[in-house]
């Protein structure tokens, strides 16, 4: 992994923790959600280091917020782009409409990540609320503002708000055989 440090910044080591390769990892602080989104699974144990005067001194998640604030980062903006592309089929027998769709997270970088949802019934834009939620149940969103109903804001509301570019496409009128082999 090669990184490009910025000596005029504060300067961090992101170590994992545990059985297996090890992982070190030089870093800004503007770098260290990508680098722990790239680099480190969901649930592989790490400590952040600050390396300052030649001397390492850990960084408490409570700090690491609080430099996160006063920098202007938001560590939950891991994600650039949201892609879902929908296929509807709609059965003329019982009069029902289901749906498929493939959902690619950051299309053409580095963490893209490819997300299938599985042939299921829904109408209109419910793929949209379908893969808003399978996202949330994925753990691959954060900060999701909760409604005192118990509802959640929507997809476009959570994108505009975080800054996240979504594109969205539905293909209509298409075989159940399509949708399955999704």
């Amino acid at each position: 992994m090669k990184t490009t440090i910025d000596n005029t910044q504060r300067q961090f080591l992101i170590i994992n923790q545990g059985f297996g390769s090890t992982k070190n990892i030089f870093c800004n602080l503007q770098n260290i959600p990508f680098i722990l989104a790239e680099y480190f699974e969901p649930n592989e144990e790490y400590k952040i280091y600050e390396y300052w005067n030649r001397k390492l001194k850990q960084v408490s998640k409570k700090f690491l917020k609080e430099l996160y604030k006063a920098n202007q980062i938001n560590p939950l903006n891991i994600i650039q782009t949201i892609d879902i592309n929908a296929y509807e089929w709609f059965d003329k027998v019982n009069g029902n409409s289901y749906f498929s769709a493939s959902v690619c997270l950051n299309y053409g970088l580095n963490t893209s990540k490819t997300i299938i949802l599985p042939f299921q019934y829904g109408y209109g834009d419910f793929y949209k609320q379908s893969t808003f939620e399978a996202l949330i149940e994925a753990n691959l969103i954060h900060d999701v503002k909760k409604y005192e109903s118990g509802g959640n804001e929507g997809i476009y509301n959570f994108c505009q708000r975080n800054k996240i570019t979504l594109r969205t496409s539905k293909k209509e009128n298409c075989k159940k055989a399509e949708l399955k082999n999704i």
